[in-house]
């Protein structure tokens, strides 16, 4: 059906919306051409239907929009393309009729599926509009698809945001809590181990110096032998405290020694079977990345030993397709890791893995079930935790 006159102008049109003297009124009221090429050209797809919902006219946007042809939608149903839900046709036909009676229907958003299967997300506005004395309804419709994903990206971001900063916070709270236990441990030792061997040593001593000036050589040698076996104990004390803070051995020994001895020392104290399986092929690991794969090793040892009931543990330490694999498989009794995460129970151990494989930029996993053990994985890029293998020169001929 061509388009009419009835939409260019109105006969109530205010004088001050008259049109240019350049072309007369009448000439533009004949000129149907006019509209055709304004509806043709529009950006925005534009269709024309009548209160059933067959379709009369549609533009090339509208085309481009669909993926149907102009000529393979006029005169068909826009039922009858299957471009939308069942219950998005029913909520269309009654806006059909709501616009056929002269209602104003406003805008609404579709889920259209083209004739390709791709979804889109419509916005479209519906309006009641009279041809030749005929009631027709035109909808306008913009894809908003685009606009839609943007904006459920950002508020996906907005969200993970928030999360990372309410993890931050409990991590902040953490980090504190932590350094002021270590602080009251450390002073707890110093003053029990530091202040009581100065107290007993100031004593012995005391007792040793008037053992001597009244000539008394063989009770002050004695007093003498117990003050060296007391700081010696001592000593070692304070040892095993420096020790806890920062094994020496990160230090002076690679990666996979000092893992080595960390496993033996707990198989010799509880009774665990270790078996290590180290294939490093040459790759030297950096003293950062060493550290936190020693951490988290450390970690899944206390995890197993206070938790798990475990008796073989599997410690196995390679480089390969550019990462650096750890991967810590115990026997013990298990757990659900998914039921605690959504309960929000994943202890501060797990957690704290996960944090140091993300500070050099690596991934955490852990898998478990009840009855058949716990495996944590950690994987580090090689450029953020390795040096590569110094090759050898050639020899020379």
């Amino acid at each position: 059906m061509p388009l009419g006159n009835d939409l260019l102008v109105s006969e109530k049109t205010p004088p001050q919306f008259a049109i240019s003297s350049q072309f007369s009124r009448q000439k533009l009221l004949t000129s149907k051409e006019l509209l055709q090429i304004i509806f043709e050209f529009a950006p925005v797809a534009h269709f024309l239907f009548d209160t059933r919902g067959t379709i009369i006219e549609a533009n090339k946007a509208a085309a481009e929009l669909t993926g149907y042809a102009r000529e393979e939608m006029i005169g068909r149903n826009t039922f009858e393309l299957e471009i939308l839900t069942r219950e998005q046709a029913r909520k269309v036909r009654h806006r059909f009729a709501s616009a056929g009676s002269g209602k104003s229907v406003g805008h609404h958003e579709y889920d259209m599926k083209l004739r390709d299967g791709s979804r889109r997300i419509l916005e479209s506005n519906v309006f009641p509009i009279k041809i030749d004395g005929q009631t027709l309804i035109l909808a306008m419709a913009v894809d908003v698809t685009a606009r839609k994903i943007s904006t459920e990206n950002l508020r996906k971001q907005r969200a993970k945001l928030r999360s990372s900063q309410k993890e931050l916070k409990y991590f902040s709270r953490r980090l504190i809590c932590i350094r002021e236990e270590e602080r009251k441990n450390l002073s707890s030792v110093l003053h029990n181990e530091a202040g009581a061997l100065a107290g007993l040593l100031k004593c012995r001593l005391n007792t040793v110096q008037k053992e001597i000036q009244a000539g008394q050589t063989s009770p002050a040698l004695q007093g003498l032998d117990e003050s060296l076996s007391l700081v010696n104990g001592h000593i070692a004390a304070l040892k095993k405290c420096a020790m806890n803070l920062r094994p020496p051995d990160l230090d002076r020994l690679s990666l996979p020694e000092v893992l080595k001895n960390c496993y033996s020392d707990a198989a010799e104290k509880t009774g665990l079977k270790i078996v290590f399986r180290f294939g490093l092929n040459g790759h030297e690991i950096k003293n950062h990345a060493s550290t936190i794969i020693y951490r988290i090793a450390q970690e899944a040892l206390n995890n197993i030993i206070h938790h798990t009931e475990a008796k073989n543990v599997i410690l196995s330490l390679a480089c390969r397709d550019s990462v650096i694999r750890l991967k810590i498989a115990d026997d013990g009794r298990g757990f659900h890791p998914d039921k605690k995460l959504k309960a929000k129970k994943l202890g501060l151990g797990i957690l704290s893995m996960n944090e140091m494989a993300e500070c050099v930029g690596g991934r955490f996993a852990i898998r478990s079930s009840p009855g058949k053990g716990t495996t944590v994985s950690v994987a580090i890029p090689v450029r953020n935790g390795v040096s590569r293998p110094e090759r050898k020169a050639p020899p020379i001929l």
